[in-house]
């Protein structure tokens, strides 16, 4: 199991509507738990947030100066997470070309 306490994730979700349309949630977070299943970080507004846990979707982040699109930084987190959100199964039919595995 990877040794998530306390470390920064930036997260990253690309939602994927009933009509196709892709948006982005992109954040930095810091770990407060995890176990098997899942992460639960706290955003930096302080809300938390549960995140699936896999150790395919936590990826060592490169050392460097992160910004996002919204303004917000970070230097050298350790984690990068990138997830896929569906609005429905029906969305997730209908659009899984748009996430090749």
């Amino acid at each position: 199991m990877l040794d998530l306490h306390e470390k920064i994730i930036l997260v990253s979700k690309r939602k994927i509507s009933n009509s196709g349309e892709e948006s982005f949630d992109t954040y930095f977070a810091k770990v407060s738990t995890f176990n098997s299943n899942t992460v639960v970080v706290v955003k930096r507004n302080g809300e938390d947030e549960s995140l699936p846990y896999d150790e395919d979707f936590y990826e060592e982040a490169e050392k460097g100066f992160y910004e996002l699109q919204d303004g917000s930084t970070h230097e050298d987190p350790d984690f990068i997470a990138e997830f896929v959100v569906w609005e429905s199964d029906e969305a997730y039919h209908k659009y899984k070309e748009l996430n090749p595995e």
